[in-house]
């Protein structure tokens, strides 16, 4: 039988692993060429020696075992190399006097069944080196990367807190000094002082920017921008943003146009936050370079399967354009089209990088075309989920009404008449007073059911055509709706007097102009017996004056002195700044230096005159903001208050510090420095007035 085996011994000694044969003394029966190369013995050396005899040599008697539970009970084994990698003493074949390398082994025993008359016991050795050491050096890696990525993390952190840190230490003095320079220009100053003062306050202005790019920048650099995807109505969102900016193309004499025609109604779900960065951005660039003509800004909504949808808004300017061999370089950090305009119209070169980042981060995309001397046209096109409506905004129902458009601007002419088309209007749009008039004579005294009217144009102007069109036998009655990229505060009863119903800031939004002519017309509507077929509208305020971002009028036609207010800030100067607010709003209030200062107020007034708001510093000695937080929602120190509003007041607005205000309890975040406008607007939101 052992004769006919040479076919098999062949084979055996072809295969790249160790075959063993032990009879039932544990003496070696047979071997192939494998393993008596990596044994360092000849064939005949090694056959009928003793195997436990060779396992002595390594101390490891699991083969011995092995063996035997072979023998006596049929069992297979497996032997696992991670108890010991080298049973056997196998080594690497070598040449001449290099050092023996030890294999490691991975080892089968079974029983073998000779004729049903002789029972072998059959050893199967592979040889694993390379996979173990494959293994253990996946195994470093993995610690080398383990130990990585704790240093990038810590690192990271070291970033982010450089960053709060950085971002507080500057926007805190900068507080201090736009509150001061804004109260002093509200003192009594003569001309040359109240020049001073504000060439000041613009300066201060200009650099709060510059620190807010650097700060921006190097936040999404470090890789700290998450984004924050909430709900919100887009048609109030544009208009708000249309209506900011606007002060800024007012400064410079230029006409800021929005177009929202046909842009559905309804709330989206986008980072809001983000979106109004990328669009500030970009259509303060707009402005920024445009010395004469207009910004137009229109937006679409491009609808996709199911919710998904895209914002595509396309900013197009008048201003001095730019060469296409400077396009790509447009989104570079710290470059601007060329070095003159650097000079000239300043600015650090970043907020265009900062809105191709944020784009991006969301998904989207920014792309700009632009001809030198004729202006630039920039696309961001931003992935939102879209409303469920899908409705276009609509104005009550308006068919076969008919209106008189005034404006000297060709495109703020064409973007009124195609709104109020698209509402079913039929619409006579003119460049001019005189031709107003010509058209108002030219028909039936009430062929016209309203006009709306700008108020800079030349030679007559909004409010001299609306005294003419009142003088005009028949036309007395026609509602009249006043433009204008002026502001109100001072003027208001003059131009109301002047006969006009409604008064709109420029840019118009889609939602005040449908809110002023729903309330010109609503006479007239009633009178029709028309019905009412968008209840999206109607719900909005009628204002009889609609003023600029500046509620400060606002905020004084309501008694203020069952509300307190806690204050806690540890910057004397800023104490100063809220304080004169608090007090020019008429807002009972009281200051605390720190945390512990906050806690021991609250305590003491809760049972005297209980306070209805906090507004929290978070970064103060002794006791921090979010320490004092905390301590009032546990209702530390006697605080019976646990639930007050708190409002975060931070310099630094990252993600990361967001989110350590909200796990300490505070309900909404109020960034430095301080705004106005936005701390009339926090206030009026979490106080509840009668």
């Amino acid at each position: 039988m052992r004769a006919a085996s040479t076919v098999l011994d062949d084979v055996a000694d072809s295969i790249d692993a160790g075959i063993v044969l032990i009879d039932q003394s544990l003496c070696f029966e047979s071997v192939n060429h494998w393993f008596c190369l990596h044994l360092g013995k000849t064939h005949d050396e090694i056959v009928d020696q003793s195997l436990e005899q060779l396992c002595e040599l390594s101390t490891d008697a699991r083969i011995l075992d092995a063996c035997r539970d072979a023998f006596e009970f049929g069992l297979p084994t497996k032997l696992s190399n991670r108890f010991n990698a080298s049973p056997l003493p196998l080594f690497l074949p070598v040449t001449n006097s290099e050092p023996r390398v030890k294999l490691q082994q991975r080892i089968s025993i079974k029983p073998v069944y000779i004729d049903n008359s002789e029972t072998l016991c059959l050893i199967f050795i592979e040889d694993v080196s390379s996979t173990v050491a494959k293994e253990a050096m996946l195994k470093q890696l993995a610690v080398e990367n383990s130990i990585a990525r704790e240093k990038a993390e810590e690192a990271s952190h070291m970033k982010s807190e450089f960053l709060a840190m950085m971002s507080h230490e500057i926007r805190t003095p900068m507080n201090g000094v736009l509150g001061m320079l804004h109260l002093l220009k509200g003192t009594m100053l003569n001309e040359r002082q109240k020049r001073f003062t504000h060439m000041a306050y613009d300066s201060a202005s200009h650099l709060l920017t510059i620190i807010n790019d650097v700060l921006d920048f190097s936040k999404i650099e470090a890789g700290k921008v998450e984004l924050d995807y909430t709900e919100f109505d887009l048609h109030v969102f544009l208009g708000q943003l249309a209506h900011t900016l606007g002060l800024r193309a007012r400064e410079k004499s230029i006409e800021l146009v929005l177009d929202l025609t046909g842009l559905p109604t309804g709330v989206v779900e986008a980072d809001a936050g983000r979106l109004r960065q990328v669009l500030t951005n970009i259509i303060g660039n707009a402005i920024k370079f445009t010395e004469n003509g207009e910004v137009v800004i229109k937006v679409r909504l491009i609808l996709g399967e199911g919710d998904n949808a895209f914002l595509d808004c396309k900013i197009k300017d008048s201003g001095i354009g730019i060469a296409p061999s400077k396009i790509e370089r447009l989104f570079e950090s710290f470059s601007q089209a060329d070095a003159s305009t650097t000079r000239k119209y300043g600015g650090t070169g970043l907020g265009l990088t900062i809105a191709r980042q944020l784009s991006e981060l969301m998904r989207g995309y920014v792309s700009v075309t632009s001809e030198v001397d004729v202006g630039s046209i920039f696309s961001v096109n931003i992935p939102i989920k879209a409303p469920q409506t899908k409705q276009p905004l609509t104005a009550r129902a308006m068919a076969g009404r008919c209106a008189l458009i005034v404006d000297d601007n060709s495109t703020n002419l064409a973007v009124l008449a195609g709104q109020l088309e698209y509402w079913g209007f039929s619409v006579i749009a003119v460049a001019h007073a005189q031709a107003a008039m010509v058209e108002l004579l030219a028909h039936k005294p009430d062929y016209f059911d309203v006009a709306i009217l700008d108020m800079q144009m030349p030679y007559i102007d909004g409010a001299e055509l609306s005294r003419q069109i009142k003088a005009v036998e028949g036309c007395s009655h026609i509602p009249l709706i006043l433009l204008s990229s002026m502001g109100f505060e001072d003027n208001a009863d003059y131009l109301k007097n002047s006969g006009f119903m409604a008064v709109l800031p420029k840019p118009v939004s889609p939602i005040d102009l449908a809110t002023a002519l729903n309330h010109a017309l609503k006479d007239r509507l009633n009178e029709s017996g028309v019905p009412d077929t968008s209840p999206n509208v109607s719900s909005l305020p009628a204002p009889l004056v609609k003023f600029s971002e500046d509620t400060r009028h606002l905020i004084r036609q309501r008694p203020r002195s069952e509300l307190r207010v806690l204050v806690v800030e540890d910057n004397i100067t800023n104490q100063l700044f809220i304080d004169s607010l608090l007090t020019s709003l008429d807002y009972p209030h009281d200051i605390a230096s720190n945390g512990l200062e906050a806690l021991h107020a609250l305590a003491a007034q809760q049972l005297v005159a209980p306070y209805q708001l906090i507004l929290m510093d978070c970064r103060m000695p002794e006791m921090d903001g979010y320490t004092a937080t905390r301590a009032v929602r546990s209702g530390e120190f006697d605080v019976q208050q646990t639930q007050i509003p708190i409002i975060a007041l931070t310099a630094s607005m990252m993600d990361e510090d967001k989110e350590a205000c909200r796990l300490a309890g505070m309900n909404d975040f109020l960034g430095k420095p301080i705004n106005v406008a936005h701390l009339t607007a926090m206030l009026l939101k979490w106080l509840v007035v009668d």
